[in-house]
């Protein structure tokens, strides 16, 4: 449900993606330390700056934009990098509010589902080998691949 995902957003922790189906590069380097900061938050409208690193440490941030909204009884976020773009539609598939772990899931340009598991950062210091709702990314994309792309020194420069 919608005010699910508002509430899965609204925090001034950084919120990690720790696992995810796919990988991206740049200039060859895998994407890794990848973590979303709120920087508004106000009734359907969300904008945040999205980071991550490749190589050693280089970082990078991207600022975008997020829209929240229904569609039957799922949530929808919706992002894009220019508010006249057409954007992404991530779909929130579970959020577990006592953990701060969700999962939302895309259609990629090949017609298939890719997911990413969501955790905020207090709650990702406490997880010890799996992360909280990692069960549910197994059931709700079987088969998927798990790219691991959070380690300790992602902590290290933020």
């Amino acid at each position: 449900l919608k005010q699910d995902l508002y509430q899965a957003l609204n925090t001034e922790q950084r919120i990690w993606t720790p696992l995810r189906s796919y990988e991206r590069f740049t200039e060859g380097e895998k994407h890794r330390c990848i973590y979303a900061l709120k920087t508004f938050l106000h009734e359907d409208n969300y904008r945040f700056n999205q980071y991550f690193k490749h190589g050693a440490d280089k970082w990078v941030m991207h600022s975008l934009y997020g829209k929240l909204s229904q569609e039957g009884s799922s949530a929808i976020l919706n992002v894009k990098q220019k508010s006249e773009e057409p954007g992404i539609p991530y779909t929130l598939r579970y959020w577990d509010p006592s953990t701060h772990c969700g999962i939302l899931t895309f259609t990629n340009a090949q017609g298939q589902r890719e997911c990413e598991l969501h955790l905020w950062e207090d709650d990702l210091m406490r997880s010890p080998s799996l992360y909280p709702c990692q069960k549910q990314y197994e059931e709700i994309c079987p088969g998927a691949e798990k790219y691991m792309t959070y380690s300790a020194d992602c902590l290290s420069k933020v």
